[in-house]
């Protein structure tokens, strides 16, 4: 789960600068493209532990969700 999320915030730290920077955007699709599956994973992840009812702790899924909830909306 962590290694998803430092993937993510890579990904879209990335993202923000090249869209800040008018970057072309073909040079940051592949960035976009990791980002969306990097986020895809972590949101399933904190689904299935969800619905596993696992017994552990939801504070590390949650977060990584909230956390890439935050990230778009910047």
């Amino acid at each position: 789960m962590l290694a998803e999320l430092a993937a993510a915030n890579a990904a879209f730290a990335i993202i923000k600068t090249a869209v800040q920077n008018t970057v072309d955007f073909t040079r940051v699709a592949h960035k976009i493209s990791e980002y969306s599956i990097v986020k895809s994973k972590i949101e399933k992840h904190a689904r299935a532990d969800k619905a596993a009812d696992k017994t552990g702790s939801d504070l590390e899924p949650f977060m990584a969700v909230e956390q890439i909830r935050k990230m778009n909306k910047s």
